[in-house]
């Protein structure tokens, strides 16, 4: 026999084409799954930083607000880089004196930080807050 002809009883090796189509549908699955968590890893990683920068720089504003300066109820706005923007806001809170004192030395103010930026199509925020001593108005 010249080889061209296969004797009954023994198979030939290799794939076919169906074999060799299912395999590759598998592959490409596979590799999109892959892809979509190693995606939404690398968002997630990019909006936790975003948050962490976000509240470093509340607590930054937090420290300084009243220090250089006496406090002053008011609020005040600016943009820190071209992706964050800081709002400060001071409220007078005499109702947070024991009794309801007015006139004392020393009046509470809360003093409220929000730092707000873009990521993506959504606005996201962070928000601190304390309270702080300071002159009467």
């Amino acid at each position: 026999m010249n080889g061209m002809i296969q004797p009954a009883g023994k198979s030939q090796s290799g794939f076919t084409l169906i074999e060799i189509i299912v395999a590759f549908t598998v592959a490409t699955l596979l590799l999109s799954a892959v892809y979509q968590i190693f995606s939404t890893g690398v968002r997630a990683t990019s909006v936790a930083e975003d948050y962490s920068n976000a509240i470093l720089l509340a607590e930054s504003a937090l420290e300084e607000t009243g220090v250089a300066e006496a406090l002053v109820a008011g609020e005040a706005h600016d943009r820190l880089d071209p992706k964050y923007q800081r709002h400060v806001f001071v409220r007078l809170r005499p109702d947070l004196m024991p009794g309801g004192r007015e006139g004392s030395a020393l009046n509470p103010y809360e003093i409220e930080v929000r730092i707000t930026w873009r990521s993506g199509r959504q606005q996201r925020s962070v928000s601190l807050a304390t309270i702080r001593l300071g002159p009467p108005p």
